[in-house]
């Protein structure tokens, strides 16, 4: 498995502004250590949602400090990134991830 974050790809499509208006948000929830959750809504193209999923991906990696906006941005959750263990989302997102090419020898 590639450890490159640029092999994630986005959830979905780029949208012009018209698809854009027509999609819904995505109920987020951040599974985290030690049983705790906290949901979000995000909508679909947001660079949040990728980075999360970025972080799951590369856990073990992650020493990156979480910082996600709430309350309709009246507040920030900051947490370790390490603590993120998993995201239900609301709709199923799926993110494709890709294999890097190694040339045989």
């Amino acid at each position: 498995m590639s450890s490159n974050p640029e092999d994630l790809q986005s959830p979905l499509p780029p949208a012009s502004s018209e698809d854009a208006n027509r999609l819904q948000e995505i109920a987020v929830t951040l599974l985290l250590e030690g049983g705790h959750q906290y949901m979000l809504h995000l909508p679909p193209d947001a660079p949040l949602l990728v980075q999360l999923f970025e972080m799951i991906v590369h856990a073990s990696q992650s020493q990156r400090l979480l910082q996600v906006p709430v309350n309709d941005g009246s507040a920030l959750l900051c947490l370790a990134g390490n603590r993120l263990i998993g995201l239900l989302t609301e709709p199923p997102v799926v993110m494709q991830q890709f294999e890097s090419q190694v040339a045989p020898r």
